[in-house]
C-alpha cells in the first residue's frame, strides 16, 4: 500500500513539473538579439533554428545576412527571400534577430467586417488588457489586399537597416487567404523590440509571404497571447553602437521607415 502511494506520489509530482513547464513555456517570448543592434547593421547570424524551435513554434525574424524574412507559424519556420516565397527553414541555418514563443491563445475575437490596417490594429488594441505586456497576435481569414515585403542579403560592412530598405523588394496580393503573425510589444522594450505591431504574413496554401507593409481584410479572427515573460539572449559581438544617434536610441522615424507604417 505505501509502495502504491509512493508511485502515486512521484507520478503526481512528474505531472505537476511538467503542466508547469508548459505552463511556463507558453507565457514566454524568446528573442534573439536586440532591435536596437539590427538596425544598427548586425547581421552576423548567432542562434541557430534547432535552438529557436526550443523555444517557440510562432514568431517572426530573419536570416544570416539580413538574408530575407523569417515567419514561424504551427511549428513550420519559413524563409521569405526576393521572390517572395517561402521556404523552410533547416535546423542549421541561423538568425541574428528573432522573436518566437509557443503560441498558446488567451483572447480571441471574430472579425466579420471589413477593416483596414488602421481598423484591424484599432480592433486589437481594444482586446489588450494592458500596456505593460508583450502579445503574439495571430490573424487569420481573407484578405482584399496585402502589401509585403523582403529584404536583399548583405554583404559585409553591413548597412544600417533603414539603408537597407530603400532596396527591398515589395509584392502586392489581392484576394488571397492566410495569416498575420506578429507581436504588440510595449513601449517601455524601445530599443530592445519594436514598440506597437510587428506582423509578417504567409499565405494558407504557404506560396507568398514577407513583412507586412499594408492590409485591408474581408473576414476573419484574431486571436492574442498575452506574454509575462521574456528572455533575451545576446551574441558576442559589440562595435555597432557608433552607428546608432548620439543619444544611444533608435530614432521613432527610423522605426516607421524600416516598418514601413505607423504602430
Amino acid at each position: 500500500m505505501k509502495k502504491t502511494a509512493l508511485v502515486l506520489s512521484v507520478l503526481l509530482l512528474v505531472f505537476c513539473t511538467i503542466s508547469a513547464s508548459a505552463e511556463e513555456r507558453s507565457d514566454e517570448v524568446f528573442q534573439a538579439a536586440t532591435i536596437r543592434s539590427l538596425m544598427a547593421g548586425s547581421y552576423d547570424g548567432f542562434v541557430d533554428f534547432a535552438q529557436l524551435k526550443r523555444h517557440g513554434d510562432f514568431g517572426l525574424g530573419t536570416f544570416d545576412g539580413l538574408d530575407g524574412e523569417m515567419v514561424a507559424l504551427d511549428g513550420a519556420f519559413f524563409q521569405v527571400g526576393m521572390d517572395g516565397e517561402p521556404v523552410e527553414v533547416s535546423d542549421e541555418t541561423t538568425s541574428p534577430w528573432a522573436m518566437v514563443t509557443y503560441f498558446d491563445p488567451d483572447l480571441a475575437f471574430t472579425l466579420s467586417e471589413p477593416l483596414d490596417y488602421a481598423g484591424l490594429k484599432a480592433v486589437l488594441n481594444g482586446l489588450r488588457p494592458s500596456e505593460h505586456l508583450f502579445y503574439a497576435v495571430r490573424v487569420d481569414g481573407w484578405f482584399d489586399y496585402v502589401k509585403v515585403r523582403s529584404v536583399p542579403k548583405q554583404a559585409a560592412p553591413y548597412p544600417p537597416l533603414v539603408a537597407v530598405v530603400k532596396h527591398q523588394g515589395v509584392f502586392e496580393y489581392r484576394n488571397v487567404q492566410g495569416s498575420l503573425v506578429g507581436f504588440w510589444c510595449p513601449e517601455v522594450s524601445e530599443g530592445i523590440s519594436v514598440p506597437g505591431y510587428h506582423f509578417h504574413f504567409l499565405s494558407a496554401d504557404r506560396s507568398v509571404g514577407g513583412h507586412v507593409l499594408d492590409v485591408s481584410m474581408k473576414r476573419g479572427s484574431a486571436v492574442l497571447d498575452v506574454i509575462t515573460d521574456f528572455r533575451l539572449t545576446l551574441p558576442m559581438r559589440s562595435g555597432d553602437d557608433a552607428r546608432l544617434n548620439e543619444d544611444g536610441r533608435v530614432k521613432k522615424s527610423e522605426y516607421a521607415e524600416v516598418e514601413g507604417s505607423s504602430h
